[in-house]
């Protein structure tokens, strides 16, 4: 099941579509105790950033449809702990349908971030929950591998 389409607006203002017309890489998390997960893969998403400019990477805060009433007092949150401008550019909360956010996206539950590989098509070609490591991050450059050469084909 493809992920559903997904607009949303990021911390500098610029909306965004995903699926897009490029691989997409979502780091999604599900509530702000999983913050330190989170940011575990900030420093391996800003190296794919620079070494692989054709991909769009995006951190999500996937949150009920009813959260955008607070749509003001969430972003002022974000852009507190989050002043750099690369950074604001590349980070939007995601008002949603989030059981079928999860269910699309191939995940179990909402307990830990996600990691996710989106094609362009929006089917999720790798996905992973938790914090980074140097495995998962091998697995994540294998998978980046695949889905980036099979939409160039």
């Amino acid at each position: 099941m493809p992920i559903p389409t997904l607009k949303v607006r990021t911390l500098a203002g610029d909306e965004v579509a995903i699926p897009a017309e490029r691989t997409t890489i979502v780091l999604a998390a599900f509530a702000r105790d999983q913050r330190s997960a989170a940011e575990s893969w900030v420093p391996a998403l800003r190296r794919i950033m620079s070494d692989r400019p054709e991909l769009r990477v995006l951190g999500l805060a996937v949150l009920p449809s009813t959260a955008r009433l607070m749509r003001g007092l969430i972003e002022r949150g974000f852009r507190k702990h989050a002043p750099d401008p690369a950074y604001a550019a590349m980070v939007a909360p995601a008002f949603t349908n989030v059981p079928r956010f999860v269910a699309a996206a191939g995940l179990n539950d909402t307990s830990k971030p996600a990691l996710l590989v989106i094609a362009p098509t929006g089917d999720v070609v790798w996905r992973h929950a938790g914090p980074w490591t140097p495995m998962v991050a091998e697995q994540l450059a294998a998978a980046l591998s695949g889905a980036t050469s099979a939409a160039s084909a």
